[in-house]
């Protein structure tokens, strides 16, 4: 068509058809962008992703209830949601099904990604929301092999549970100093940890935050040591599909809820007192007077919700893992900022 003339009567008729569905298309954007809230509304329940078992994180009891750190942070989002805590429903994944399930629609949002690397976000088209947890891999072997750090693993063989990132990572460490090892990878940790005690591996990797209860459930702990050193570092949290910007951003400020509630000595048990003698700037937090809670088009309560009903982090922590669990878990790298560890937010300043 040259410059200046009308367009053809097959242009006009293409311009008055995407006139006509522009006003569609825009909705359908607008839709997929609060669609997962949306959906969770409708539904009446969050449906979250957690592992299938891992005392302190994620474990069902016997009367099928869940409890655990994973399992705390899912309450917290139906909590900002619905302002209950027991609208979710819990749908136990391997680590190799969590990602497929969130990506394919069958989850809401998967309360700890296994393993995040920048090819499992695109591939999948997810996002980590938040991080919520530090972690990394580390390794054990017998301890009549005389070895005493990973630099001596050179021709090893090494099981570990079925998580591609993970053994790249582990492999790409070795391979970058010259060392020359072998991955086997199985589907479960309990697999894995089997074969090694077998004598399979030289080694077995796993994640460091269980690695010493791992440990411990070989037949012969005192046999065993888990070497000083990770061979992987990473952070981990909850992930939700990529462009669901709403979704994204309600996960990532319940998260920002639990690590400020934390910081700034909030907890369930002075929650009412911090509204009543706060600092106005705290109380003005908590109530969403920052204009938050508006944007997310959550209750303006959404904060004190969650921490009524769920915790702070320091609080969640304490009950599924550390001092007030059986499992005692140092937080080491999860601890404050403000006490010299990793976890920290800069959402609700």
């Amino acid at each position: 068509m040259q410059r200046g003339s009308q367009p053809s009567s097959a242009w006009r008729t293409r311009i008055l058809v995407l006139a006509a569905l522009l006003p569609f298309l825009l909705s359908g954007l607008a839709r997929a962008e609060a669609g997962t809230l949306e959906t969770v509304r409708e539904r009446g329940l969050l449906v979250c992703g957690v592992g299938s078992e891992q005392p302190g994180f994620f474990a069902p009891d016997d009367a099928g209830g869940w409890s655990g750190f994973d399992v705390d942070f899912c309450r917290a989002v139906a909590a900002a949601v619905f302002k209950a805590t027991d609208r979710v429903q819990f749908r136990p994944l391997m680590p190799s099904e969590r990602l497929k399930a969130l990506s394919a629609g069958e989850v809401d949002l998967i309360a700890r990604v296994p393993t995040w690397n920048i090819e499992t976000a695109v591939e999948n088209s997810l996002e980590l929301a938040a991080t919520t947890w530090f972690d990394g891999t580390g390794i054990i072997v017998r301890k009549d092999l005389g070895i005493t750090s990973v630099r001596e693993l050179s021709g090893a063989s090494i099981c570990m549970r079925s998580a591609a990132t993970a053994g790249q990572a582990v492999l790409g460490y070795f391979s970058a100093r010259g060392m020359p090892v072998e991955v086997k990878t199985l589907e479960k940790p309990e697999d894995a940890a089997a074969a090694y005690e077998r004598g399979d591996c030289t080694a077995f990797a796993g994640p460091l935050e269980s690695l010493e209860i791992e440990r411990q459930h070989l037949a012969a702990p005192e046999d065993h040591i888990v070497l000083p050193e990770p061979v992987q570092g990473e952070p981990l949290g909850p992930a939700v599909r990529a462009g669901d910007v709403v979704w994204r951003d309600i996960v990532r400020s319940v998260a920002a809820v639990m690590i400020g509630a934390e910081e700034r000595g909030v907890t369930s048990a002075n929650l009412d007192q911090q509204l009543g003698d706060g600092p106005p700037q705290l109380k003005r937090w908590l109530q969403g007077g920052n204009g938050l809670a508006a944007r997310l088009g959550l209750a303006q309560s959404f904060a004190i919700d969650v921490i009524r009903l769920v915790g702070n982090y320091g609080e969640s922590f304490a009950r599924n893992l550390g001092s007030g669990s059986p499992n005692g878990y140092a937080r080491g790298l999860n601890r404050l900022w403000l006490n010299g560890g990793l976890i920290t937010t800069t959402l609700l300043r």
